[in-house]
């Protein structure tokens, strides 16, 4: 995936030291082999929801690597991205009158630490980048 993010000087920050910050903001204990996850194990009922859980590259990175929104990167366009993506999934199966709880189902658990970890990142002044591959 190509993907930088930028400090306000305009650096890419390495992945690891992302990583580290995405754990500490989620308050989460940083792991050597895989990326920060918003919940820790005990969060979930099942263990296997803990591991489909996606972690901050696979959920950010992707979007800030694949922009839907008008190919252009920008924390905006990543969260609405996010959203688009996420709500996508349940359009067709979802009735109308079920959307609504669909919308505060995305506010509430499943977007919101990825949405926060990008207004985290934002407020330090930092900016998303896509590299062509």
């Amino acid at each position: 995936m190509g993907f930088q993010i930028l400090n306000k000087e305009g650096e890419a920050l390495t992945m690891n030291a992302l990583d580290k910050e995405a754990a500490e903001f989620w308050k989460q204990e940083v792991k050597p082999k895989d990326y920060a996850k918003p919940y820790p194990i005990e969060h979930f009922e099942n263990e296997m929801d803990y591991y489909y859980q996606s972690n901050w590259f696979d959920k950010i990175g992707w979007l800030i690597h694949n922009p839907e929104t008008n190919n252009q990167c920008s924390w905006t366009n990543v969260k609405r991205d996010m959203i688009l993506v996420f709500v996508h999934q349940y359009l067709d199966s979802t009735s109308s009158e079920e959307f609504a709880k669909v919308l505060d189902w995305v506010r509430s658990d499943k977007l919101k630490p990825y949405l926060d970890l990008i207004d985290h990142w934002a407020s330090k002044g930092y900016e998303p980048k896509s590299i062509a591959e």
